[in-house]
């Protein structure tokens, strides 16, 4: 199973990647590349092995591919050096008016007033969203991080901590909500899949009185 963050490695060191796919599959497809056995190219993920998204110091280059080609050591440092560029650009500490199509991790203080059409991969710390709205998505919220309101189809995949989301509304959802993690308030077909620990919903006002 591909992890975040995945690239593609050309022989001339070039990468090639996409904020909202992290499988080699995709990326051989959408750049029209040909796997023809002759080792033009190199799958390749720049993960943490588990440890937080938002500390650059936590990632290394993994090769994932059977066998590696001669080449692939030459450039080995310059591609792990490219991502690195990459990754930290995705990394916000600092106050956002708005993220558009783009794929992001949130930490430390770091308030955005609205997302649309984007994926948080994870927040940390005390880092804020104000609106998140379309398909827009956040992988893992963490210590008290915190989501106003979700709208339309935008998710939450699992909520940790005390991390809370305010308001619910439409079609939006949360897969998991573990430890004292909280939603405030849900509407209309806005959903959590499952609740641990002491997680609650303040106000479910999908429930006819």
């Amino acid at each position: 199973m591909c992890k975040f963050k995945s690239a593609i490695v050309l022989r001339n060191g070039d990468i090639l990647h996409n904020d909202f796919t992290d499988s080699h599959e995709d990326l051989i497809e959408l750049f029209g590349l040909v796997d023809n056995g002759k080792e033009n190219f190199v799958r390749i993920e720049f993960s943490t092995d588990g440890k937080r998204l938002d500390k650059i110091e936590n990632y290394s280059l993994i090769v994932d591919e059977k066998s590696t080609p001669a080449w692939f050591e030459e450039i080995r440092e310059s591609a792990t050096g490219q991502m690195k560029t990459i990754v930290s650009n995705m990394i916000i500490s600092e106050n956002q008016k708005i993220i558009a199509g783009r794929a992001v991790i949130l930490t430390g203080n770091a308030v955005v007033n609205k997302i649309r059409h984007c994926i948080i991969h994870e927040m940390r710390e005390s880092s804020q969203v104000g609106e998140m709205w379309e398909s827009s998505r956040v992988g893992t919220m963490r210590e008290s991080s915190q989501v106003g309101t979700m709208r339309e189809s935008s998710r939450v995949g699992t909520m940790w901590e005390s991390s809370q989301v305010g308001t619910m509304l439409e079609s939006s959802r949360v897969g998991t909500m573990r430890e004292s993690s909280q939603v405030g308030t849900m509407w209309e077909s806005s959903w959590v899949g499952e609740m641990r620990e002491s997680s609650q919903v303040v106000v479910d006002s999908r429930i006819k009185k």
